[in-house]
C-alpha cells in the first residue's frame, strides 16, 4: 500500500510575524504540506496555538526549549521523543501499519556543543531498525565546496561531522535547487541537509530534497519528498541500457549457470526467470537509474568568476538599450521604453536592486511575476494544443536574465556541439539547411540497411524542462554552485497569472519549465538538449553501423533549439537503440516527443516492409516530399518552382493586406520594393530562385528599379564560396570531405554534385579573383592562392606545378631561399624574401573589394550585378527631388500602363469611349496628354523653354508612330535636346566621407597620386609616390600661394612629376 508523504523543514526566525506566517502558509498550500517543522522560530510559545490555526494544521507542539516547532494533520499517528537538546525523534505510523522515523535537528553553532548531537545520533542508530531520516540545520558543512566567501572552513569541524555520519550509518540524500542553503550576504553555505540510514535506502524509493526559495529567511526551506514504503510490483522488462554496462555479461552468465528444474522448454523458461531475478537484483548497480556520464567541456575558474561578477552600470544600460521600447510589458505595466527614457532617474535604485540579486537575495514576487497569454499556432485554433503560451515577464526581471544570458552566450560556441545552431553567436540557420539538403541526396543510396531521417517534434519543450535535470547538466558543464544558484533563483521563483479576456487571474507558482519570452530560457534549454545531442553522437561513434552513410562524414543530428532531425539507418537494431535512448532522454529531462507530429523521411523507393519496420519501432509516421525545414522547402530529386509557392503566397498576402489599400501609388511602390527585396533573401542563401529572379529582372527592365534576385543569388553564392575557403562550419567541412578532398578547392570538379555545389562553383572564379591571403602559419597553397601578387603563381608559369604549402619554404629564421630557387625564378624569390611573415598568427583571408578586408554581400553584388546605361529621361523621372507618386505616374504614362479606354479595348473589353474633358474624342494617352483641348490651358502660361521641351516630345511621339509609341529605349543617348538638358539634375552633395581603395599600377611601374586644396585664399598641394607593391617611395607637400583650385591641382601634379 502506498504511503506517500511530503514535509517541510525550515529555519525561519520570527515565525509568529504576520508576513512570515503568510509566506509559510503560501508555501505549505502550494506544496500540499501536512507535516511542518520550524527551526529557531524565535517566538513565544504562547503564540504556538494561534500560529497553528493560521497555518491550518490540526496539532502543534514545541520541543528543545522552544527551538523546534512541529505542526501536523491527523492523517497519520505521531509520537515524539527528545533525543538531546538538539534533536527530536518523530515516529510516524500509517494506516497500512508501516512506520518511519523522522529526526528534526537543530545543531549548536560551536564544535563542542555539536558533539552531544553526534553522540545522540550514533547511539540512536544502534537501536533503530525502521527507515530513518534525520533532517534539519546541522550548522556545519561537509566539504569546502559547500561554502563560498568568508574565511576558510575549519577542517576539524568537517572531519567530526563526516565521521559522525559515518559512525551513525547515515547517507546524504540528493537535492534539487541551489547548493547553498544559508547566506548572510557575504558568505553562502549548505548548513541544512537530510541524511538517511541503509534501511531507508532499501525500503523507500525516490527520496529527494528540494531547496525552495528563502523568502523572508536566511535559510532555504527543505521540501522532503519520498515514494512508498512498499516496493512496487511490476512485470519484468529487459532494458537495452543494461547491455552497455561492464558487468552485464558476467551477471547473465552467473544467472544462467544456476541449476534449475525441468528439461527442454521448461528448463529454458526457468533459466529465463532466474536471469530476470538476477537482473532485477543487480539493477541498482547495472543502471541504478543514474544519469549516464557525458564527456562535456568544462568551464574554467575565470569563466565562472566572469559570470558571478557584479554588473557595471555600462553593462546594465547596454542591456536596457537592447530592448524594444514598444515591446509588451509584464504585470507591473512598465515596458522597455520606461527604463530607457527614465534611466537617469531610476539608475541608482535599479543598480542597487541588480547588485542585491547577484549578492544572493531572492527576487520579490513583484519582480518575478509573469503574465501568460495564448497565441494561436494556426487559423481557427480551437484546442489547447493549437495555442502557444507566451510569458510576458516584467522588464526588471528580463534585464537581469539578459545580463546573465549575454555572459553565458559568449561561452556557448565552445560548450555546445556544432550541429546545434539555435541562439548561439556565430552560427547561422543556413548551415543546417544546406547540410540537410546535402544529406537528403544520400537517401536514395542502395544499401542493405537504407539511410533514414527522423524528424522529432517536442511537445511544449520549454514548459517541460525538469529543473533537477537542468541543474545537473549545468554542473556537468562545470558551472560553479554560485552560478547555479543565480540561475535557479531566476527560474524557480516565478509566479504566473493567465490573461483571460484582457483580465489577470490569480497567481500560481511554477514547478518546472523555463519561460518562453525570458532572455535566459533559450540559453538554458540548449544545456538540456545537449544531453540528447551528445548522447546521439556517442551512440553513433560507438556503433559505426548505425551511422547515416555519406561521403561527407558523421552527422548524427541537426538541431535548432528543440527542432531536431536525426540521421541514422533503417535497421531493427539501430532503430531500437535510438528509440531506447530517446525514451531515456524523455525520462531524465522531462521532455516528451509528440509521436503524432514526429515524422520519418526516406527514399520513395524503399520497400514497404522497411517502412513498416520504421513505423513499428519508432512510432513515427512517414512524410512525403517536399518537406519544410526551418522555413525552407526541401525535396528529394529535381527542384521545381512549385516548391516556392509558399514564398509567392506570402509575398501576395503582404501586398494584399488591408493596410495597403490606404496607401498612395508611391507608398504602394515602396511596400512592393520592401516585400520583394526582403522576404526571399534568406532563401537565396540556401536555394536557387531562378524564376523569382526573372520576375525581378523584367521589373527592372521596365524601369521600377528593383534589384535583380539573380544578381543577389550570385552574391550569396559568392558568400558560400568565401565560407568554403574559411572552413568555419560543419557544412563547410562536409563539403570539403565530399567534393574537394585533398586538392585545392579551385581545382575540384564542378560537373558532378548537388545543386548547391554547382551553384557555388559557378561563381568561384570571380570570387577567387577577389580573394587575397595575409600570411601567418603558411598553410595555404603556394601556386593557386593569391598570397604574393594579384594573380596566383600558377598563372605566371607554364606546366603543372607540384603541390606545395607556403609554410614549407620558411623556417624559424626566415625564408628558405635555396629551396625557393628550386621552384621559382630569382626575381620572384627576391620579392618573396622581402615579405614579412609571423608564423605565430593564423593565415587570414582578405576580401579585396572591401576597405577592411571582410566579405560583404553588398560588395559581391556590386561585382556581379548587371549594369545598364539608363537614359537621362529615366534618371530625371526617378529623381529623388520629385515625390514618388509623381515619378510613378510619369513612369506609367511612358510605359503605357494607364487603364484608359483605348487600352481596355485592346484587351478585349467592349465599351463606349469618350474623353471626360472635352467629350469630342476617344479617351487615349495621346489625346489626354498631347492633343486634347485642355492641354492648351494646361500648358499655356509656361515659359518658352519648357514649351519647347513639350513640343519636342510631341514631335517625337508623332514621328515614332503608333506601333513604337512610348518606348523608353528611343530616348537613350539624346543628350543634345532641351528635354535632356532639362532633366540633367545634379544630385545633392553628400557630406559623408568615402573610403577609396588605392589601385596598384602594373608590375615594374610606379604611381604618383596628387591633390590640392584652397583654404582662406591660400592654395596647398601634396602627393605620394608608390611602387607596384604599394610601398611608398616618396612624398611631398608644398604651399603655392593665391591660386584657384584648378591651377593648384596642376601645380601639385607638376611638382610631383619634377
Amino acid at each position: 500500500m502506498l504511503n506517500p508523504i511530503k514535509f517541510i523543514v525550515w529555519n525561519i526566525r520570527g515565525a509568529s510575524n504576520k508576513e512570515s506566517l503568510r509566506h509559510i502558509r503560501r508555501t505549505c498550500r502550494s506544496n500540499n504540506i501536512h507535516f511542518l517543522i520550524l527551526l529557531e522560530p524565535l517566538a513565544n510559545v504562547s503564540h504556538l496555538g494561534s500560529v497553528q490555526l493560521f497555518l491550518g494544521f490540526d496539532f502543534a507542539r514545541s520541543f528543545v526549549h522552544n527551538k523546534i516547532w512541529i505542526f501536523w494533520c491527523s492523517d497519520a499517528r505521531y509520537s515524539f521523543v527528545e533525543g538531546s537538546d538538539q534533536l527530536v525523534h518523530i515516529h510516524l505510523s500509517f494506516p497500512s501499519c508501516s512506520s518511519i522515523i523522522i529526526s528534526a535537528v537543530y545543531a549548536k553553532c560551536n564544535r563542542i556543543g555539536r558533539r552531544r548531537l553526534w553522540e545522540a545520533l550514533e547511539q540512536f542508530s544502534t537501536s533503530i531498525t525502521l527507515p530513518w531520516i534525520a533532517v534539519g540545520d546541522y550548522n556545519v558543512i561537509s566539504s569546502a565546496e559547500e561554502r563560498i566567501g568568508g574565511s576558510a572552513p575549519n577542517i576539524r569541524d568537517l572531519e567530526e561531522f563526516n565521521s559522525a555520519l559515518n559512525r551513525s550509518g547515515l547517507f546524504p540524500v540528493q537535492f534539487d535547487g541551489s547548493a547553498y542553503i544559508w547566506t548572510n550576504g557575504r558568505m553562502w553555505q549548505r548548513l541544512d541537509r537530510a541524511v538517511v540510514n541503509s534501511v531507508w535506502l532499501s525500503d523507500i524509493e525516490m527520496t529527494r530534497v528540494a531547496h525552495l526559495q528563502r523568502g523572508r529567511s536566511d535559510h532555504c526551506p527543505l521540501l522532503v519528498r519520498r515514494g512508498s514504503t512498499t516496493a512496487r510490483r511490476s512485470s519484468f522488462r529487459f532494458l537495452n541500457v543494461w547491455r552497455g554496462h561492464s558487468n552485464f555479461q558476467q551477471t547473465v552468465r552467473s544467472a544462467w549457470a544456476q541449476p534449475v528444474s525441468g528439461v527442454g522448454m521448461q528448463k529454458f523458461f526457468n533459466k529465463l526467470q532466474q536471469t530476470a531475478l538476477f537482473a532485477l537484483a543487480a539493477d541498482r548497480t547495472v543502471c541504478s537509474g543514474s544519469r549516464p556520464s557525458l564527456d562535456l567541456p568544462k568551464l574554467t575558474q575565470e569563466e565562472n568568476d566572469m559570470l558571478l561578477k557584479s554588473p557595471s552600470v555600462e553593462e546594465v544600460y547596454t542591456v536596457i538599450c537592447s530592448f524594444d521600447p514598444q515591446s509588451s510589458a509584464g504585470p507591473d505595466g512598465f515596458g522597455g521604453g520606461f527604463y530607457q527614457s527614465c534611466w537617469e532617474c531610476i539608475r541608482d535604485d535599479f543598480m542597487d536592486a541588480v547588485k542585491d540579486f547577484f549578492a544572493g537575495t531572492t527576487m520579490p514576487h513583484g519582480f518575478s511575476s509573469t503574465t501568460i497569454t495564448l497565441l494561436p499556432k494556426k487559423e481557427g485554433a480551437c484546442e489547447w494544443k493549437d495555442f502557444r503560451p507566451i510569458s510576458l515577464s516584467n522588464v526588471s526581471s528580463k534585464i537581469i536574465s539578459k545580463i546573465l544570458s549575454t555572459r553565458i552566450n559568449q561561452l556557448l560556441p565552445k560548450l555546445i556541439l556544432e550541429f546545434q545552431i539555435g541562439f548561439i553567436p556565430g552560427r547561422g540557420i543556413q548551415d543546417n539547411v544546406l547540410l540537410a539538403q546535402e544529406l537528403i541526396l544520400d537517401l536514395d543510396k542502395k544499401l542493405r540497411h537504407p539511410n533514414v531521417i527522423l524528424k522529432l517534434d517536442m511537445e511544449k519543450a520549454y514548459d517541460r524542462v525538469d529543473w533537477g535535470f537542468l541543474l545537473y547538466m549545468l554542473r556537468e558543464f562545470g558551472f560553479k554552485e554560485g552560478v547555479v544558484d543565480l540561475i535557479f533563483r531566476l527560474i524557480s521563483n516565478v509566479w504566473f497569472s493567465v490573461l483571460v479576456n484582457g483580465e489577470l487571474t490569480s497567481f500560481f507558482k511554477s514547478t518546472r519549465g523555463v519561460r518562453q519570452g525570458d532572455p535566459l530560457s533559450s540559453t538554458l534549454f540548449l544545456f538540456v538538449s545537449e544531453f540528447l545531442g551528445k548522447g546521439l553522437q556517442q551512440l553513433f561513434t560507438r556503433n559505426p553501423g548505425f551511422r547515416f552513410l555519406t561521403k561527407g562524414g558523421l552527422v548524427p543530428f541537426l538541431a535548432f533549439a528543440d527542432d531536431v532531425i536525426i540521421f541514422t539507418r533503417a535497421s531493427s537494431e539501430c532503430l531500437q537503440a535510438v528509440s531506447s535512448f530517446l525514451r531515456e532522454y524523455q525520462t531524465l529531462s522531462g521532455q516528451k516527443i509528440n509521436l503524432s507530429k514526429s515524422r520519418f523521411l526516406c527514399s520513395s523507393k524503399l520497400p514497404s516492409d522497411v517502412i513498416n519496420l520504421i513505423q513499428q519501432v519508432t512510432g513515427f509516421h512517414g512524410q512525403s516530399w517536399p518537406v519544410k525545414y526551418l522555413g525552407v522547402p526541401l525535396s528529394l530529386g529535381r527542384s521545381k518552382n512549385v516548391l516556392f509557392d509558399g514564398v509567392i503566397a506570402s509575398v501576395r498576402a503582404k501586398l494584399r493586406h488591408w493596410s495597403s489599400r490606404f496607401l498612395s501609388a508611391g507608398g504602394k511602390l515602396i511596400l512592393l520594393r520592401h516585400v520583394l527585396n526582403s522576404m526571399p533573401l534568406h532563401l537565396l542563401q540556401t536555394d536557387s530562385l531562378v524564376f523569382l529572379g526573372k520576375i525581378m529582372l523584367s521589373s527592372r527592365r521596365r524601369g521600377l528599379g528593383f534589384r535583380s534576385l539573380l544578381d543577389l543569388e550570385k552574391a550569396f553564392a559568392m558568400k558560400l564560396w568565401w565560407r568554403i575557403r574559411q572552413k568555419s562550419s560543419p557544412w563547410v567541412r562536409f563539403m570539403h570531405r565530399k567534393y574537394i578532398g585533398e586538392q585545392h578547392p579551385f581545382l575540384a570538379a564542378a560537373a558532378v554534385g548537388s545543386a548547391t555545389w554547382k551553384r557555388v562553383c559557378s561563381v568561384r572564379a570571380i570570387t577567387e579573383d577577389n580573394i587575397r591571403w595575409r600570411l601567418g602559419e603558411g598553410f595555404i597553397d603556394l601556386w593557386h592562392d593569391r598570397w604574393l601578387f594579384d594573380e596566383p603563381l600558377s598563372r605566371q608559369f607554364a606546366g603543372v606545378p607540384p603541390d606545395f604549402l607556403v609554410a614549407e619554404f620558411y623556417t624559424s629564421t626566415g625564408w628558405n631561399t635555396e629551396r625557393l630557387l628550386q621552384v621559382l625564378p630569382r626575381s620572384v624569390v627576391n620579392i618573396i624574401s622581402q615579405t614579412l611573415v609571423d608564423p605565430t598568427l593564423k593565415d587570414e583571408l582578405v576580401w579585396a573589394p572591401s576597405a577592411d578586408g571582410t566579405f560583404t554581400v553588398s560588395s559581391a553584388w556590386d561585382l556581379v550585378r548587371q549594369r545598364r546605361n539608363l537614359s537621362l529621361v529615366w534618371r530625371g523621372i526617378w529623381c529623388p527631388l520629385l515625390p514618388l507618386k509623381m515619378s510613378y505616374l510619369v513612369w506609367r504614362v511612358l510605359a503605357d500602363f494607364l487603364p484608359l479606354d483605348d487600352k481596355l479595348r485592346s484587351r478585349g473589353i467592349s465599351m463606349v469611349s469618350k474623353c471626360d474633358c472635352c467629350g469630342n474624342a476617344v479617351e487615349s494617352l495621346n489625346h489626354i496628354f498631347l492633343h486634347g483641348s485642355r492641354n492648351d490651358a494646361r500648358f499655356g502660361n509656361i515659359p518658352p523653354v519648357y514649351s519647347k521641351v513639350i513640343f519636342d516630345i510631341n514631335g517625337w511621339l508623332v514621328a515614332t508612330g503608333v506601333a513604337r509609341m512610348l518606348n523608353r529605349f528611343q530616348l537613350e543617348g539624346d543628350t543634345d535636346t532641351y528635354f535632356a538638358r532639362y532633366f540633367r539634375i545634379k544630385p545633392a552633395k553628400s557630406l559623408c566621407p568615402k573610403a577609396i581603395s588605392w589601385m596598384k599600377p602594373p608590375r615594374g611601374s610606379i604611381k604618383l597620386n596628387t591633390d590640392a586644396s584652397v583654404s582662406n585664399g591660400l592654395s596647398k598641394g601634396g602627393g605620394v609616390i608608390r611602387d607596384f607593391e604599394g610601398k611608398m617611395l616618396g612624398a611631398f607637400y608644398k604651399e603655392f600661394g593665391e591660386y584657384e583650385v584648378v591651377h593648384a591641382e596642376g601645380l601639385a601634379l607638376l611638382t610631383g612629376l619634377q
